[in-house]
């Protein structure tokens, strides 16, 4: 039975609710600038004082208005629903906001929906059900006997919406009626997607005639290539390149007589997610003891490893510009620069030690094609045979120091990135670098070698560092900051260290660790700088099988440039190129929306054979209204596909938090910030870097605004990667005003009416 909605009645409760807010609001300025005037006017003395005195009250009026606006709710928009509570001895009857208006002269009590108790209520139960809730100073127990979404635009109510399905809306000016479920249509989609494997159940070996059948002409000819022949595997999303891949890997591994073993092949990764996924695989394989590593992770081990005196601890909040800057080939072509004006300083000195050298030294300048320690023999050759003799074991100990000092990267890591005349020298409108994303490096630098919290001079807005549990998250950051490392120094000491001696060696510690067989998936992830480290660990004789996708690059732009780049960064001459053409992952509906939203950058993309549900599009009008939306839908799939697996899908930490917290009460929900994903059946809530390489039956994507996703090649290829995670079923919706990418787009012929039907806007 349909929900008895009043119109009147909520239009009449809309009113009396903004004439509350104006009399609570105007009452608590007043109480506030009296007392303020009563002080303040005791103290002034003369007629010039009194007039100071009176324009500050002014002052301080209009700043009391600004405050109590973001106490109370907002005017135009005081309340987004309403939850009514029935229960044995009292009838509970509440609207929920962005603010709190609450005492004895309020009509009807507002409620912050992200603070009050009852919230938790109104996102948990449905009409008709039976809550329990722990208050302060009671337990209170009931039945759910209505709850209510409200459309208010300007102050005018435009639409109310029960959750038994009826809605009224305002359109021409006149109130209509239609029946639509909070609960999005998600359904069918159970089991689908790639869930925990049991090692038990292990897959035919990988040129079992069985495992064949499986794969389509394309995987078959990547999986039988020669065993010695590398490979470029490329393809869009849902293509089967990680598997294609992992299948070539065990089959090598597996035969041709121990030429390639788990002991020196190794799968590189740009993400924990995919890592776990690639490892889980692998099992299903009998494949246990080969190592899977994120590039981060590799780099990391092999820095600790081969250099010394360096920071243990990864610092794990680098800010983006320092990121970006750090992994661009720039900052690889300044070494040149860095170790030239160390060269010419060395000789400097030397000249000033022993001046007899001076002549035969003085036209000798650094040869950029040489390395440093070939510069250094150079030079201490002519030294020898212009020097007195009683200098010369006086001069070998000056080399001596100088060839030492060749492996001191600590200091090297500090006099590096805190040089600012050197530095400015990597600006380059045309990548991106500016005066300015300079200067935030050196500030960076300066405050991560030298400074601690007391000492640092940074300007902070306080309030936009607070956590959800009060804490002052700069303060932790600086702490976190001082004494660490950037996981990108490791690649830059490394070219350093090659620059410097021609090899990736220190005496005394050891060398980079080599590799017989390297599978490297999303490959488009890494720089050209962290390709060519990579390529410096292949061993004479070594197979490669490279994977991605250009359409899938979510990191700077400008590290990426062409396959042909990649190759070459890798030192791979010889590459046999394939590309796969079909997408099992995702249904026509999902690859039609993903050429849309790619636009311009849509090359050749996979051609999707499956067919599945539309895709869905909604617009809400604020958070509050979108979060009750996706907890209906979510707790209704839950319940009717336990073992589907669904992924919220956001771009930031911030917002995945913010959305667990309605969930936390749900046994399958989970907040993965680390890439930690179970596979099981449940709800992830995670951010875009967390997904890329990983597939879930459902996808979420709760924050397609226009400030997220722009109309722009990054946003395109970001909001490409999430949305094509999705096996079965994509929901994608706005909060605030919609993203670019969605206006123009129109779902596939069929589609169009059930569009419109399951997804209104509630405005």
């Amino acid at each position: 039975m349909s929900e008895l909605i009043s119109i009147d009645e909520e239009i009449l409760r809309l009113k009396a609710v903004r004439e509350d807010l104006k009399v609570t609001v105007k009452s608590v300025s007043e109480n506030i600038l009296g007392e303020a005037s009563q002080i303040l006017i005791g103290t002034a003395e003369t007629k010039d004082e009194w007039g100071a005195l009176h324009e500050q009250l002014h002052t301080y009026n209009s700043l009391m208005s600004r405050k109590s606006q973001s106490i109370y709710p907002d005017p135009n928009f005081p309340y987004f629903a309403r939850i009514v509570l029935d229960e044995p001895h009292h009838h509970r009857d509440v609207l929920l906001g962005y603010g709190s208006l609450v005492g004895g002269q309020v009509s009807f009590p507002i409620v912050d929906w992200r603070k009050a108790p009852v919230a938790q209520v109104f996102f948990e139960k449905k009409s008709g059900e039976v809550f329990e809730q722990e208050l302060p100073r009671r337990l209170s127990t009931g039945v759910v006997a209505s709850r209510f979404l409200y459309g208010i635009r300007r102050g005018e109510l435009t639409s109310v919406w029960s959750d038994k399905g009826k809605r009224l809306y305002l359109s021409d000016q006149a109130w209509k009626e239609e029946f639509i479920s909070w609960t999005i249509p998600l359904s069918g989609g159970e089991g689908k997607a790639v869930r925990s494997i049991d090692p038990t159940q292990v897959w035919s070996d990988a040129d079992d005639s069985e495992t064949q059948k499986l794969l389509d002409r394309d995987q078959r000819e990547v999986l039988n290539s020669p065993p010695d022949e590398s490979l470029l595997v490329l393809g869009g999303a849902g293509s089967g390149k990680t598997t294609v891949a992992l299948l070539r890997l065990a089959k090598l591994v597996k035969g041709l007589n121990g030429t390639f073993v788990p002991s020196n092949s190794m799968v590189i990764v740009p993400h924990e997610g995919l890592r776990r996924l690639c490892t889980n695989i692998l099992w299903t394989m009998n494949i246990v003891d080969l190592a899977v590593l994120t590039y981060d992770d590799w780099i990391t081990r092999e820095g600790a490893k081969v250099f010394k005196d360096l920071p243990k601890r990864i610092y794990n909040s680098t800010p983006a510009t320092v990121v970006n800057i750090k992994r661009s080939s720039r900052m690889i072509a300044l070494l040149d620069t860095y170790i030239a004006d160390g060269f010419r300083a060395a000789k400097k000195d030397l000249i000033q030690k022993f001046p007899e050298i001076e002549a035969t030294v003085i036209p000798i300048d650094y040869e950029p094609h040489n390395t440093l320690l070939k510069n250094y023999d150079r030079l201490q050759i002519a030294s020898l045979k212009a020097s007195y003799p009683a200098n010369r074991e006086r001069l070998n100990r000056f080399f001596s120091f100088l060839h030492s000092e060749l492996y001191d990267l600590a200091q090297d890591r500090i006099s590096l990135f805190t040089d600012e005349k050197l530095l400015l020298g990597l600006v380059d409108e045309k990548t991106g670098i500016t005066t300015h994303s300079v200067n935030q490096l050196l500030e960076y630098s300066r405050r991560q070698f030298f400074s601690h919290l007391s000492s640092i001079e940074v300007e902070k807005e306080t309030e936009a560092h607070i956590a959800l549990d009060g804490r002052d998250e700069t303060e932790e950051d600086e702490e976190d900051l001082y004494k660490s490392i950037d996981v990108e120094d490791y690649v830059v000491l490394f070219h350093l260290l090659l620059k410097k001696t021609g090899q990736l060696f220190v005496p005394g510690r050891g060398s980079l660790t080599t590799s017989k067989y390297l599978v490297i998936d999303e490959a488009q992830e890494l720089s050209e700088s962290e390709l060519r480290i990579l390529g410096c660990s292949l061993e004479k004789g070594s197979s490669v099988t490279l994977s991605g996708d250009e359409g899938q690059l979510t990191t700077s732009e400008d590290a990426f440039l062409t396959w042909d780049k990649v190759l070459e960064a890798m030192g791979l001459e010889s590459v046999k190129r394939s590309r796969l053409m079909t997408n099992y992952r995702s249904t026509k509906s999902v690859a039609h929306f993903g050429l849309h939203v790619l636009g311009p950058l849509a090359k050749e993309l996979p051609q999707a054979v499956r067919m599945g549900l539309p895709v869905i599009v909604s617009h809400f009008e604020g958070i509050g209204p979108g979060c009750t939306i996706l907890s209906d839908t979510l707790r209704d799939l839950v319940r009717r596909e336990e073992n589907s697996s669904i992924a919220v899908v956001c771009k930031d930490e911030k917002t995945a938090k913010i959305l667990y917290q309605l969930f936390e009460d749900l046994e399958s929900s989970r907040l993965v910030l680390d890439g930690k994903f179970t596979f099981d059946p449940g709800v992830d809530f995670t951010t875009l870097d967390e997904v890329k390489g990983l597939e879930f039956d459902y996808v979420i994507i709760p924050d397609a605004h226009s400030f997220v996703y722009r109309d722009d090649h990054f946003s395109r290829r970001a909001l490409y990667v999430a949305l094509t995670r999705a096996v079965h079923g994509l929901w994608i919706f706005s909060t605030a005003k919609p993203s670019p990418l969605l206006e123009t787009w129109q779902p596939l012929g069929e589609e169009q009416a059930y569009r419109q039907m399951i997804s209104p806007s509630l405005s």
